[in-house]
């Protein structure tokens, strides 16, 4: 059976079941979206201020948001930077940094259970990503971003999962972005303080994982470096030394020895 075979059962199975289980919202416009309760955030590398992997019914998905923009956190897209900083007003730099905030602000904003509207709809970039609406018991994430000036308004949509209208959602938006202008939030505001890199990564390090734990299976290089005793060389040996069948394994990994090994017990796992 080839790939898109193994896609389009999988697709047609989803449609039955969420048809079955009254899970599709029906929308002026007439396109339908499909809701998912009781979504989870999951700490992963790709994760940003507007795309990140999160968790529904045990399977994995990378969602990526209608509508908005947060900048690049670092410079390995040097055009779209500069059209970001063209947007704001501000230099590259400030950019990267608004980056780092959104990213973090992301983090915090989807702790707890998540709703997450989509139409499938293919989210462009690197790997699989669907294109979504998400909320949590603190309101919408696109309202949210462009509220504190962490994103720009961007890309388009047809319709919309709570409105009667996307005029209503677009102009709610507009005005949400006007009032971030004239308070200087975020990328409008009239000063921007660069944080230097090191003290971005202990700010990182000092976030509650909202997985619990951090699967050394799984986890990326940028991820591994966070824990306490754990630099680039140590992350590239885990890594290498991959899969791991307990923690304790990690002892076994070259110069990990008990007393790093106990620093990172309570914050590693092998499984998500």
């Amino acid at each position: 059976m080839g790939k898109n075979t193994y896609k389009n059962a999988f697709l047609g199975a989803v449609f039955w079941t969420c048809l079955i289980a009254g899970a599709w919202i029906n929308v002026a416009s007439g396109a339908e979206w499909m809701e998912l309760n009781n979504c989870r955030f999951i700490s992963n590398g790709i994760n940003d201020g507007d795309s990140f992997m999160i968790k529904h019914n045990g399977t994995p998905y990378v969602f990526r948001l209608y509508w908005v923009d947060t900048p690049e956190e670092r410079d390995d897209y040097p055009a779209r930077l500069r059209e970001q900083a063209e947007y704001f007003g501000i230099t590259p730099k400030e950019v990267e940094q608004i980056g780092r905030e959104a990213k973090l602000f992301t983090r915090e904003f989807l702790k707890g259970n998540l709703t997450i509207y989509t139409q499938w709809e293919n989210g462009q970039g690197t790997g699989q990503r669907y294109y979504a609406v998400v909320n949590s018991d603190k309101g919408n994430l696109i309202e949210a971003l462009v509220k504190r000036g962490l994103a720009r308004i961007y890309g388009y949509i047809k319709a919309w999962p709570e409105e009667k209208s996307i005029d209503q959602f677009r102009r709610r938006l507009w005005k949400l972005e006007k009032q971030a202008k004239e308070d200087g939030r975020g990328a409008w505001a009239s000063g921007i303080d660069v944080w230097d890199p090191f003290d971005y990564q202990k700010k990182l390090a000092a976030l509650p994982d909202l997985e619990g734990k951090l699967n050394i299976n799984t986890a990326t290089k940028e991820e591994l470096v966070l824990l306490p005793g754990i630099g680039l060389t140590y992350s590239q040996r885990i890594i290498a030394a991959r899969p791991f069948r307990s923690i304790e394994d990690l002892i076994k990994v070259k110069g990990i020895g008990p007393k790093t090994f106990a620093r990172i017990k309570d914050r590693v796992s092998i499984k998500d």
